[in-house]
């Protein structure tokens, strides 16, 4: 909502580099609160999916020494595009006043690296 796209229902990609020297025996990435469902890919290989809280994922045997690529694929759920569908008429365009309060999504964080 916050972008103007309060109707949207689909997935965004969030993306980050991160550097290790030597990868720990455990690495948890916790991805905090989602809005509503994670997967997660580490230098190209996909290393799980988060479906509800809490929304952690033990990553270690992803990781490399030196740079590494995590991605994070979020997806929300179709309540927002229903809401589209009640308050706006696709046939015509038109809308009656002010849109209906919208489910949060994406990566709402705080996102961490645990060791």
């Amino acid at each position: 909502r916050d972008m103007g796209l309060w109707w949207y229902v689909g997935r965004a990609v969030y993306r980050t580099e991160v550097m290790f020297g030597t990868v720990p025996e455990r690495v948890v990435l916790d991805l905090g609160t989602v809005e509503h469902y994670a997967e997660v890919w580490v230098n190209g290989r996909r290393a799980g999916e988060c479906l509800w809280a809490p929304y952690c994922l033990d990553i270690a045997d992803f990781l490399q020494a030196g740079a590494n690529e995590i991605r994070i694929l979020v997806s929300n759920s179709v309540a927002n595009r229903f809401l589209w569908d009640r308050w706006s008429d696709a046939r015509t365009g038109a809308s009656w006043g002010v849109p209906p309060k919208a489910e949060a999504s994406g990566l709402l964080g705080p996102v961490y690296l645990k060791t």
